[in-house]
């Protein structure tokens, strides 16, 4: 059988503990006001750093060959997404971690992309600004 139909004590525990955050922040949130025309706009910042450690620490570790990759997703100016951490892959040139880290990103933004057409279309918002 399936795992997710042998639920646990701890899947009970998690639901608990995301019960008891969304009950304890039901007053906070994001805000995100439309720009002129209402419209929506995201943008997406990616950088990486080509063996960002190397010779800086013991250079008997294979951690220190590691690029590292980040993104930053914002609707409006609004972050709604960010991530930063140690590429699984070795990039062998720099151009080659840059490639890592936008690949990483856009499989964020497409999914995300689909997510607020879809939200926008339903607040009344133009769901086109994002196929541009």
């Amino acid at each position: 059988m399936p795992l997710h139909l042998h639920p646990k004590r701890s899947h009970e525990l998690t639901l608990v503990r995301v019960a008891q955050y969304l009950k304890g922040t039901k007053d906070k949130g994001l805000i995100l006001k439309p720009l002129e025309g209402n419209k929506l706009r995201m943008d997406c910042y990616v950088d990486s750093d080509f063996m960002g450690i190397y010779c800086k620490e013991n250079r008997d570790d294979p951690d220190n060959v590691r690029s590292r990759a980040g993104h930053i997703i914002c609707i409006n100016d609004c972050p709604i997404i960010w991530n930063s951490k140690l590429m699984d892959a070795i990039g062998l040139s720099s151009a080659m971690t840059e490639y890592y880290a936008l690949s990483a990103a856009m499989s964020e933004v497409l999914p995300l992309r689909e997510l607020t057409k879809t939200l926008a279309e339903a607040v009344g918002l133009d769901p086109e600004c994002f196929t541009e």
